[in-house]
């Protein structure tokens, strides 16, 4: 979580990887790098080429993630090509895609569009594919949605979750300013091909990308003649773990394989809590930067740091019975962020708000065997001079 956070407060600059490989020196391998409109991109591709090969191309989210090189190792195998591709100015697991990170007002802007489209495009060559599905989450889904259409033909398939396809709404339904500099994929359903299939997909929890905006993107392009549905999971805003998911993928690749599909491990409650936790732990540092950029004491930015550290603990309180393992991950990843706005809340001198937080670090530990956090509440009221 530090490394996230000094990611956010560093107004995005990549500190938490390694330095990216110049365009120019891009070793264009197809496997962790591949050259695309003048920037070299980190990729991880995972899979055997066959005869016939299918490319499953991948791109994260606005905040990052290396979610996707876990999905490329489920689901690569003989036949079966799948590419983690990092966006341009972001770093991942296989190190940083160079160019300039763009501001959240241009994430989606065309000359990103562009550099994914022509990375997908350089892959489909060089694996030769017969098939290809492209697969986005929240922000990526937005440039494939864009994609698609702006630079048709590009893929078969497209599966698009947690997207904000309307990006206008998008930010107005969430009390945000515009995105002059992005594109929206609501705006180019007229040029999706008639021959691809898409799928949108949104868990029905989600707060960031409403459910409305991928079900509504998904009629327009039925409108249109597109072969397109919506699915609503029960989830948050990562969907990539859910059952609903990996049935879509097994549906999409059946027959494409010439090697069974390894099943995906049970994961344990240490990785059930993490993919639980990436859900809120962007929108908490999102909601922290604010705060501090703000400096209102009782101003919404702080206020909604807190709930989302609230809401963990609702989360371990109907989990501690039946999940402890899981809960007890959530409860002290919970108990962090308390105290992490606390000390930031103590720095503007918000002293009775700072002091909340740590009183509710204590009131939750009264009773549990935790005594590092009962003395983190009680020093950080100890230095706010309060009881």
């Amino acid at each position: 979580m530090r490394c996230m956070l000094v990611v956010v407060l560093a107004a995005m600059v990549h500190v938490c990887s390694g330095q990216a490989i110049k365009a120019e020196d891009c070793a264009n391998d197809y496997v962790t790098r591949v050259a695309a409109n003048g920037e070299c991109l980190a990729i991880d591709a995972v899979g055997e080429t066959a005869e016939r090969n299918t490319l499953i191309v991948m791109v994260h989210g606005d905040g990052g993630g290396d979610y996707y090189h876990r999905v490329a190792r489920i689901y690569g195998s003989k036949g079966v090509i799948a590419v983690a591709m990092t966006r341009p100015g972001y770093c991942g697991r296989k190190g940083c895609s160079s160019g300039t990170r763009p501001g959240y007002k241009s994430s989606y802007s065309s000359w990103v569009v562009e550099t994914v489209t022509e990375g997908i495009k350089a892959l489909k060559v060089h694996y030769n594919a017969e098939h290809t599905i492209v697969i986005g989450r929240s922000g990526g889904s937005a440039i494939l949605g864009v994609a698609i259409g702006k630079y048709a033909p590009l893929a078969d398939v497209a599966v698009l979750t947690a997207c904000p396809c309307n990006v206008s709404y998008w930010r107005r339904k969430r009390g945000r300013g515009v995105w002059s500099g992005s594109l929206s994929p609501d705006n180019y359903t007229d040029d999706v091909p008639k021959t691809m299939k898409v799928i949108t997909i949104t868990g029905s929890l989600d707060k960031n990308t409403f459910p409305e905006l991928g079900e509504d993107y998904a009629a327009e392009l039925r409108d249109e003649g597109v072969d397109a549905r919506f699915i609503l999971v029960n989830a948050g805003h990562g969907v990539s773990s859910t059952g609903e998911f990996n049935d879509l993928m097994r549906e999409l690749l059946e027959g494409r394989s010439f090697g069974a599909l390894p099943k995906a491990p049970e994961p344990t409650a240490e990785e059930k809590a993490q993919v639980y936790l990436k859900k809120v732990t962007e929108n908490f540092d999102l909601a922290l930067f604010r705060f501090k950029s703000a400096a209102i004491c009782e101003g919404r930015d702080g206020k909604d740091a807190a709930r989302i550290a609230d809401d963990l603990m609702t989360e371990y309180r109907g989990k501690r019975d039946t999940d402890k393992g899981f809960a007890m991950t959530i409860l002290k990843d919970g108990l962090d962020k308390f105290i992490t706005v606390g000390e930031m809340a103590g720095q503007m001198d918000c002293t009775e708000f700072a002091a909340d937080q740590y009183r509710r670090v204590g009131r939750t530990v009264r009773r549990l065997d935790l005594p590092e956090y009962k003395a983190k509440a009680e020093a950080g009221l100890k230095a706010l001079g309060v009881k």
